[in-house]
């Protein structure tokens, strides 16, 4: 599974129109349109494909196919609905049948962080709607877990080195910086992540050098969540136009 298109199912669509003719702003927003829901019908489908043939969330396969079909259907574009609640609720179940909060083992390999990746993205799925309490309790833990592996910094460490699901510090950090906060986010949650986000913010200052296409996704989430124009621009135009004729 290609990792790119999650991002531009799930973020590009805040990417800023601000200084463009009227006829510029009708061509971008179709252009993004488009890429988005290209990207939607190749998640979708491999993201089913892998729940039910192994009966795991995997480190990506269903919990960033879930995001991101809970973003694009709050941004009016169409997704397959019965797939989206019973992934939803899967991934949530008080059995963990989507193992959500197992830790993986890996043969001959240090494993350096208590936080499991695939339950940051589980995160993501309640964090479509604020105002969605049944998976309250997952998600206070996945935060609380967060804040205990940050690294004194205010970066995290990479799991295992493996990109780009376990890549790059600064990917891994950019990720963690992003899923702490979303709109109307919970007063409770907002508080658990609020020294955590701001040390992950300051450290995201002054490391910026990995350019492979999961950070450079990642930073355009960050620009357009703090409505700053013109890096969300760019950076939406360098995504579309690396995007695979798949979707991916």
């Amino acid at each position: 599974m290609r990792i790119p298109s999650w991002i531009l199912a799930a973020v590009v669509c805040a990417g800023s129109t601000a200084n463009l003719t009227a006829e510029e702003t009708d061509d971008r927003t179709a252009a993004v349109r488009k890429s988005v829901e290209t990207a939607i019908g190749y998640l979708q489908d491999r993201g089913e494909t892998w729940k039910d043939s192994r009966q795991c969330a995997s480190c990506h396969h269903v919990t960033l196919m879930t995001w991101a079909m809970h973003e694009a259907k709050r941004h009016d574009i169409a997704v397959d609905d019965e797939l989206l609640k019973t992934s939803t609720d899967w991934l949530f179940e008080e059995a963990d049948p989507a193992k959500v909060f197992q830790r993986p083992t890996m043969a001959g390999e240090e494993y350096t962080n208590p936080l499991s990746m695939t339950s940051v993205y589980a995160a993501l799925a309640e964090s479509s709607d604020p105002n969605e309490a049944n998976y309250r309790v997952a998600v206070t833990r996945i935060l609380k877990e967060m804040g205990e592996a940050q690294e004194a910094d205010g970066s995290w460490k990479p799991f295992f080195g493996r990109a780009p699901i376990f890549g790059s510090r600064e990917a891994l950090t950019l990720w963690l910086t992003n899923v702490s906060s979303w709109p109307n986010q919970p007063e409770e949650l907002k508080a658990l992540v609020a020294e955590p986000r701001k040390k992950a913010l300051d450290w995201l200052k002054t490391h910026a050098d990995d350019t492979e296409t999961q950070v450079l996704a990642l930073r355009l989430w960050m620009h357009a969540a703090a409505g700053e124009t013109p890096q969300s621009a760019a950076l939406t135009d360098k995504l579309i136009t690396l995007q695979r004729e798949d979707g991916g």
